[in-house]
């Protein structure tokens, strides 16, 4: 279909309207939309999010997509790639509007797989009220009594999947977690009710690499802050 189509272009059997229509396709600067079932699911270019709208979550998306999607500033989306997340919605800025594309951080980047340029699918998010929440570290740890409702405090009202990366931000650095179990599947919102289990061993079966406290950042002093707020102290 692709190839017969591609034949009526070059043989001029298009108008130029349809020829410029293609032209846009090709260099991503209009959005590709379809139905699946009932949902309507787009296409968007990946750009790279603002400072300040880094560890948010939030996904930024022009007037056009919002409506064709269906969504509001505040909505979720499903976001799927290589692998499947959820980010909030917010309005993109006016010099976006019409560009087709996307602005996210590389949180959200890292959860869904994909980079800078790349496209990816979006739609209405199913959403669930999260049951329980399982979540591992990346290498084995201790924590201090109540950091586990710490992390439950930074998380209410934060959209999650199961293999999602997660970081806590601790004393300006961020503390790296992974979703190992969500319950129910599906993207869930984590809320007040929400069982919320911290591990200390990772899991094999993540497939993340290990990573060390200095690999987050920081200075000696605000590691050593991390460590007196995470870890259990020595007896």
């Amino acid at each position: 279909m692709l190839n017969k189509f591609v034949k009526q272009i070059v043989t001029c059997q298009y108008d130029i309207n349809t020829l410029t229509l293609v032209h846009f396709l090709l260099l991503g600067l209009i959005e590709v939309s379809w139905m699946v079932g009932n949902i309507k699911l787009i296409e968007l270019r990946v750009a790279e999010a603002l400072q300040h709208d880094v560890g948010r979550g939030i996904v930024r998306i022009d007037s056009r997509a919002r409506k064709e999607l269906g969504v509001g500033t505040g909505d979720l989306v499903e976001l799927k790639s290589k692998k499947v997340t959820a980010g909030i919605v917010w309005q993109a800025h006016p010099q976006d509007e019409g560009l087709g594309i996307i602005r996210m951080d590389g949180y959200l980047r890292q959860n869904v797989g994909v980079g800078l340029g790349d496209k990816l699918k979006l739609r209405k998010a199913d959403v669930k009220e999260a049951r329980k929440v399982v979540l591992a570290p990346n290498q084995s740890i201790k924590y201090s009594p109540g950091f586990d409702q710490f992390v439950k405090k930074k998380l209410v009202g934060r959209p999650i999947t199961r293999g999602d990366h997660i970081y806590i931000g601790v004393f300006g650095t961020s503390f790296p977690l992974v979703a190992a179990v969500v319950q129910p599947q599906g993207i869930v919102m984590i809320n007040e009710s929400t069982e919320l289990v911290l591990k200390d061993e990772p899991i094999k079966s993540s497939g993340i690499p290990t990573i060390s406290y200095e690999d987050i950042g920081g200075l000696k002093e605000e590691l050593q802050k991390i460590r007196e707020m995470v870890e259990l102290p020595l007896r």
